[in-house]
């Protein structure tokens, strides 16, 4: 409804600085091609046109699939389960790839490209040794460049 839409739009405007949106639909709504199309025009009315967007349909278990073939859909049932691990898999898909997994030997002299790497990334483990920190973490794309002249060996 329009006075919804009104009501939550400044946190639909948020969604301008997504990476990915998920638009959930309960597919057992008979208007749920009307749904789409509200909910599109207000996303393009946003400034989202371009940002990728999967439809997630929930409720498959209940219903036939009239919108079988559209793509960036998704035929999901939270209550069985079903369709669930292909929506994981397009996520992944869609989404930028903006870390690698690396294991680096910083010098202890580079501090602050360390300090980087822990606010921006994820670390799984970090020691200490003569040649500096060993650390195994996510690292930014923007960081990665950096990040290769202290690539252990044994990492990719």
């Amino acid at each position: 409804p329009h006075h919804l839409v009104e009501a939550f739009r400044a946190t639909l405007e948020e969604t301008a600085d997504a990476d990915l949106i998920l638009h959930l639909l309960d597919a057992s709504e008979p208007d749920i091609r009307e749904r789409m199309q509200i909910t599109q025009s207000l996303l393009n009315d946003l400034g989202c046109a371009e940002i990728p967007q999967i439809h997630v349909l929930n409720k498959a278990d209940l219903v036939d699939y009239p919108l079988r073939n559209e793509p960036d859909t998704v035929w999901i049932s939270a209550k069985t389960g079903s369709g669930i691990d292909t929506l994981l898999q397009m996520i992944a898909k869609a989404l930028p790839q903006t870390a690698k997994r690396m294991r680096l030997c910083i010098p202890y002299t580079n501090g602050s490209f360390l300090q980087c790497i822990r606010e921006e990334g994820k670390v799984f483990s970090e020691e200490y040794t003569a040649d500096g920190t060993v650390i195994d973490a996510l690292v930014e794309v923007r960081r990665q460049k950096a990040a290769e002249q202290y690539l252990l060996p044994d990492t990719e």
